[in-house]
Order: C-alpha cells, then structure tokens, then sequence
C-alpha cells in the first residue's frame, strides 16, 4: 500500500468544506487507538472505498497543530490527496472581503454608516426609497437631568433630504443586489463558524478503485493512568492493575483496538495552523530616470567594486532558512499474554506497550477503567528505617512490603491501595516496575516500634611522609551510626535500615550490606518481640594533607614535633627543625637588642648636640660636649659593626633552616 503525504489546500471563496459534486463525503471509522504516557495518542482509521471521496476529520483547536504535522494517508489509488480547511484567518479575511462587514458585530447604525451612497428602501411604515448620506447621533434632555442618545438616518430622496429617527425605521431593504446576497454570504460563514473550538480537516481522495484506505495522525491526549489494588491477606499476595483511560477527543471510539504505551518519545508541537508572514524589505523601483550629476575624483573601477559589494550585503540580509522534520512512527504490535487476560503486552521499541484484547468503546468526553493487570506477585511484610530521619531523633518505622514483578509485564507507575486482614491498610506510590526486579513500597507506620540513630566521627592517622620538604599526612575519618530499634509489639518484626550513603566513604562495619541503590545502604535485621536491637554502621574516609615545611610557622612545627601520632623519626626530625627555629628566634632577639641601643646612642648624640649649641663650643662645658659627642660617635661605629654581624648571622641561621626543611625526606 502506497503511503502518501497530504497536500494542503485553501478552502473554496465561501469558506465551505462540503464534498464536491463529484466525491461522495464518507467517514473513515477509527480502527486503533495508541495512548502515551508522555501526552500524546496515536489514532488510526481504515476503512475499503470505492470511487472518489471526501473525508472529513474534526479536531479540537488544541490539536489541529499536531494533526497537521503528523496527518498520514494510505491510498494505493491516489497519487496527491489533497487537505482542505478553514485557516485561523478565513473567518475574519471572508468577512472583510465582503461588502458589508460585520465581522466585528457592528451596530445598525455603524452599519449604515458605513455604506454611504447605497440605495435603500426603509418602511416608517410607510416605504421610502433613497441613498444613504449620513448617520448622525442627536441628544434629548430628558426629565432630572438625564440625557438620550439617539441616531438620525438621512436620506437623499426624489423629494431631496429627509431624516428619520432610527428606531421608527421598521424595516430596510438593500436595494442593492450584490449587498443583498454579500449580508447573506456573512450571515452563513458566522453561523457555520459558532463552534469556533472545533476544527474540520477535509481529505479529497481521486482515486477510483476499490481499495483500503487508513488514515493516521498524532494528537494530544491525556495520559492514561493506573491504579493498583494489592491484598497481602492471603498466602500469595494478589496485585490487581486497572488503566484509567479518557477520550476527550471529538470522537466517538467504538470497538476500537486500544493500546496504552509506556515511555517517554520526544513530542513536540508546532503552530502550523495559522497563516504565518515574514517581513521583506522594501527596494526601490529598478527605473531609469534621470542621469545624476557626478565628479570623476576617484577610479571608476573602485566604485563598481564597492556597488558590487553593497548588493551582495543586500541579498545575503534578504535570505532566510526553514528547517521542517516531521516524523511519525507506527509501532508495531506484538503481544504476549499477562494481567487479567484482558491486556496483552509488548515491547515498542524502547517502550512498552499494553493491548486491550476486545475491542473497547469509550464515547467522546467520556472516561473508562480498563482491567491491566490481575496475578499473583512475591511479597514479603517488612519495617523500613530512614537513616536521615532517625539521626534527627526517634521515628516510628514504615510498615512496608517488599514486592517482585513476577506478572510478566513491566508496569507503570501508579497509586497503590494496599488491603490486609480483609480491610484498608493504607495507601502507597509504586515507580515504574520492570519485570522481575524488586520494590519497596510503604503506607502507614508502625506506633509500637521506634527507632533512633547516635552519630559519632572520629579522626585515626595513618602513615606520615616527608619527600623534598613536603609532608604527607594520611588519615581516615570514620563515621559510626549506632541504630536503637525497640519493639514493644508481641510480635516479631522484620526490619530494613535505610542508612544514606557517604560520599567517597568506604563501608567497613558490617563488610557488606543486604541491599544498595544509588544513594542506600540496605540493612536487614529481625527484632523479637519486646526486645531492643542495636545495630551500628561504620563508614571510612580516607584523608591526605599536604604540608609545605618551608612555609610552616614556627608553632606548627613545635605542634608536629609534639605530635605522638607521627613516627618518632619524623618527630626528631621535627625537633631538630624547632632547636633550628629557637636559634632563630635568639638571633632575633639579640638584633633587636642592639638596635635598640644604637636608638638609645643616637638619642643621646642629639640631646649633647643641642647643649653643645646652647653652652656654645669655645666654652668649657661646651668642651666636654665636644669630647663626648666624640665617643658616642665611636660607640655607634662599633655598634653598627656589630648589628651589621648579628644581620649576616641570622640570615645564614634562616637559611640553613630553609634548605633543611625543603630538603627534609624521610
């Protein structure tokens, strides 16, 4: 069978989509019905026609943009279906094109208005022909004040001017016949138009043959939903699946064959529907006109290249790019059986698909809940414990069950109502179920055990290397949760401790744990009845820093030289760095000594200086001021000399501590 593309067409100039003189208007019954969990339906009809014919297909103003993308049509018997509709802008450009516009629901008065100049005949009872000249507004003042408008049609008639009030005018009449018929032509579009929400696509097919003919398309849906019922009162517990399904298309879906598709498919919409314009630019008329005066200043090949250059600019700003992939995937149908053998399953290629086994009838707006799934499934009643709660203080456990998917079908997600002893025992969320793989899923918690969690974190060190005056030091952080679970149920409890995995930690107590996810640590553990578990959960981290000795403070070092932790090598050599560092520190400490001397002298030479003015230099005193300002200037020289020495002494023991610490490997 051929699979044809549709082409698009404009309707007719009076906006009708009935079927031609030629074609035969037949509906196509919808055969198949694909609903997705990601919004979207597939919908397909077929149907055996003979001759040509007209199709139509009606869709909600929500959809019509999907079905224009996705629309398929299989005719063996015709080369170039042709797709007719109403655009979003036929309403509104038929009116406008007509001659009496009342596109905008216009007032009798603005309609007159408008035709100017149109012959009329208007009964008021009696009959008065005339062309329109004006319609004019006149304001009565009224008892207390008020004020009414009312409108004046004047009249050119053969007895000249004439006005009438317009609401004594009892009927009018278009003398002109085009007019006529135009008000008629407006009145039929706005009443085929009243349903503006719903949207008619017309196939015209040529072909003449007998053949089977199927149309498909893709359209928004909503998303079907299940439901589970799970009753853990008997021996083998019994999970019970139903599909909730809506049509909330405009079509009637009878014994269809339905499909529910689990998945997620990349969808997306684009609006196709409406007329859409780009802009162009505006150049001037290619005319001859008139020879411009001009100047010969520069080379006339230079202007030519430089005109040639301002057209290419123009035309590359002119050009524009479309891009349109539309795809359309028809999955097929393989099935196995399972559930309530009402649904068959099978997989679409990376989805799975479910399969109603009778056909289905669900009216338009209307919903049904469909068997899914019915079996018996492994189940097994536990008690689960949340790590990160428990640490925050005491919690009451959820009560729990952990399920196996042996139904055969992967399932969907969905609200669980969960019944044991033959009543209501709480709701739950079941994610999505692969086949045979396990879950865990709670509702309600247990009042007569809780649960708490201590935390405790520690610091061990590890070894310690120094390799070309940096220092390596390995440690490991570990991470205790000691869980205190008490039962004071006459009953024994089956416990699973929740405990969060830590990052780039290592578990270390117990060696392995009964269960992991991604983010868990799963611990199973039996309480007796009355009795009081303790269960702890030690995680390691290891840790390395790494220490510059040259740019370590002098504290530090006297830290790690102190540091019982470390090798007793690394500590001697640590000791060695601090005797090092307490030569340095004397040094200091003798420098700063003598320069404040030096201060303390050249104080001095300052104070002798100034009696020396004052007593004058040819005086006696002012002769012993002379003799000592002589000797402070030689206790200077040599103090000088001295601090020149304790500077070079303290550099060297600086240095050697430096060249100790960056050669420091042990």
């Amino acid at each position: 069978m051929k699979k044809t593309m549709p082409t698009a067409s404009s309707p007719p100039d009076d906006c009708s989509l009935g079927a031609s003189e030629q074609s035969a208007m037949l509906p196509v019954p919808m055969k198949r019905v694909s609903i997705f969990s990601s919004g979207v339906g597939y919908f397909f009809h077929n149907e055996t026609l003979t001759g040509k014919a007209e199709i139509p297909l009606t869709f909600d103003k929500d959809s019509i943009n999907d079905a224009l993308k996705s629309l398929t049509i299989n005719d063996s018997a015709t080369t170039a279906p042709v797709v007719r509709y109403a655009s979003e802008e036929t309403l509104k450009r038929t009116l406008k094109s007509l001659k009496i516009d009342i596109a905008e629901n216009p007032s009798l008065a603005k309609i007159l208005k408008s035709l100017q100049g149109e012959k009329v005949e208007i009964a008021v009872p009696a009959a008065v022909r005339g062309k329109i000249l004006a319609v004019s507004k006149r304001k009565t003042q009224l008892a207390h004040g008020n004020t009414a408008v009312t409108f004046v049609l004047s009249l050119v008639t053969e007895q000249g001017v004439r006005t009438f009030l317009l609401d004594e005018i009892t009927s009018i009449k278009f003398l002109n016949g085009e007019l006529e018929s135009d008000l008629h032509k407006a009145l039929d579009v706005l009443a085929k138009s009243r349903n503006a929400n719903v949207k008619t696509l017309t196939l015209s097919l040529t072909g003449t043959a007998s053949r089977a003919v199927s149309i498909s398309y893709v359209i928004p849906s909503p998303v079907w939903k299940a439901s589970y019922r799970l009753d853990l009162s008997q021996n083998k517990p019994l999970l019970q699946g139903w599909a909730i399904v809506d049509n909330a298309s405009e079509t009637d879906w009878v014994d269809i064959e339905l499909s529910l598709v689990t998945g997620k498919p990349v969808s997306f919409t684009q609006r196709l529907y409406p007329p859409y314009y780009t802009s162009r630019p505006v150049l001037p008329l290619s005319i001859e006109g008139i020879a411009k005066a001009r100047t010969h200043d520069y080379d006339e090949f230079g202007k030519s290249e430089q005109l040639a250059m301002q057209r290419a600019l123009l035309e590359r700003e002119m050009s524009m790019k479309y891009c349109m992939n539309p795809q359309l995937m028809d999955p097929p149908l393989r099935s196995v059986s399972g559930g309530f053998d009402a649904m068959k399953g099978s997989q679409a290629a990376d989805q799975f698909e479910f399969t109603v086994k009778t056909p289905v009838t669900i009216m338009r707006h209307s919903a049904a809940m469909l068997p899914l799934v019915e079996g018996r499934i492994a189940a097994e009643k536990i008690h689960v414990v949340s790590g990160s709660r428990a640490a925050s203080g005491a919690i009451h456990p959820e009560i729990a069950v952990e399920l196996v998917n042996e139904t055969g079908m992967k399932l969907p997600a969905g609200p669980v109502t969960v019944f044991d002893g033959s009543t209501y025992a709480g709701d739950a969320l079941m994610a999505f179920f692969p086949q045979s793989e396990k879950q865990i899923i709670s509702f309600g918690e247990d009042l007569s055990v809780i649960a708490s969690c201590k935390t405790k974190n520690a610091h061990v060190a590890g070894g310690v290397t120094v390799s070309k005056g940096v220092m390596n030091i390995r440690r490991t952080v570990s991470y205790e949760c000691a869980y205190t679970i008490k039962n004071s149920s006459h009953e024994a409890k089956t416990v699973v401790i929740e405990h969060p995995i830590r990052r780039k930690a290592k578990l270390t107590q117990p060696v392995e744990a009964d269960g992991k996810t991604d983010s868990l640590y799963r611990f199973r553990q039996k309480v007796a009845a009355g009795k009081t578990l303790v269960f702890s959960v030690l995680e390691e981290r290891p840790l390395l820093e790494a220490l510059k000795l040259a740019k370590t403070e002098a504290d530090s070092l006297a830290v790690h030289a102190a540091d019982a932790e470390l090798p007793q090598n690394v500590r001697a050599a640590f000791e060695k760095a601090v005797n090092m560092q307490r030569k340095i520190a004397d040094a200091q400490t003798a420098l700063s000594r003598l320069e404040s001397e030096k201060t303390e002298l050249f104080a001095e030479q300052e104070r002798v200086r100034l009696n020396l003015q004052a007593a004058g230099n040819q005086s006696t005193q002012g002769q012993n001021y002379l003799l000592r300002l002589t000797a402070l200037d030689d206790q200077i020289a040599s103090l000088s000399a001295r601090i020149e020495s304790a500077k070079t002494a303290l550099e060297d023991l600086q240095k050697e501590l430096s060249d100790y610490l960056a050669s420091m490997s042990l």
